[in-house]
This record gives structure tokens, sequence and C-alpha cells, in this order.
């Protein structure tokens, strides 16, 4: 999942795309909607994966920094961070 997760303040020549990138004042707002929702559409054991930034700031409360990974997508070094949070249906 890629929702909006960044916090507000970017400059886009598109306002489409600002309302796809910003994901309210901290970033993490409409992702923490996605995730309090999440449980009723999940079977047990599921999960779920998404797309963040550490423009996000601090991590929302009940979120876990698993580790930290570089990985290489097409040629592009990505330094990816793991979350746990905890999601019980």
């Amino acid at each position: 999942c890629n929702p909006p997760y960044l916090p507000p303040g970017g400059e886009y020549d598109d306002h489409w795309l600002a309302l796809a990138v910003e994901g309210g004042p901290t970033g993490a707002e409409f992702t923490r909607r996605l995730l309090a929702g999440a449980p009723r559409h999940l079977r047990p054991g599921g999960g779920v994966w998404l797309l963040l930034s550490s423009l996000m700031g601090e991590l929302p409360e009940g979120w876990e920094r698993e580790r930290f990974d570089e990985q290489n997508l097409d040629g592009e070094i990505l330094r990816v961070e793991r979350f746990l949070l905890s999601v019980s249906g």
C-alpha cells in the first residue's frame, strides 16, 4: 500500500499530486486511520505492507522499529526501515 505519507509543505506542480502524497500535519494521520480499520479487512495472521517516509518524524504510538536495510531497486539504493505494529482482528 502506498498511502499519503508526507507532511505538508512540499512544492508540487500539481494539486492532485499534493493530495496523493500529503498524509496530514505529521504525514502519519492517513496511515493511522488506515491501520485502525485494517483488522476488519484482514484474515487472522494477515498484515499490511506500507511505503512510508523518514520525513514523518517520530513514529506513531504503538509502532516499533524492527531493522534498517538497504535494497537495490532497478539501480536505485533505497534505505528501508521495517516497522512492527500489532494489529488484531
